[in-house]
């Protein structure tokens, strides 16, 4: 008898740590979807660079101008820069830069 209601316990214990390890999985999807689906479709000027490596091979490295902002009149002392970003013929650009 108290043999079986251990073996229950263990069962119910498994299938709840089970169904919560699913739970935190599907609300990181979640999560990431709503940024996708409330979020706005930008593109991006790309600048493909092919580099090669002895260990790699050939691959392919994009590289993006939005990556190299002047920060030279911004203070940031390694605090998050924010960009205002506006779209001009479907293409991103960054039209303004704040920290702090």
């Amino acid at each position: 008898m108290i043999n079986k209601f251990f073996t229950i316990k263990k069962t119910s214990l498994f299938i709840l740590i089970l169904f919560l390890q699913l739970a935190i999985l599907a609300g990181m999807v979640f999560n990431n979807q709503l940024i996708i689906l409330r979020g706005e479709r930008i593109t991006l000027k790309v600048e493909p660079v092919d580099p090669r490596s002895l260990f790699q091979g050939d691959y392919v490295r994009l590289e993006y101008p939005i990556n190299r902002l002047n920060l030279k009149n911004i203070e940031h002392d390694f605090d998050p820069i924010y960009a205002e970003i506006s779209v001009y013929k479907g293409r991103a650009r960054v039209t303004g830069l704040a920290g702090k």
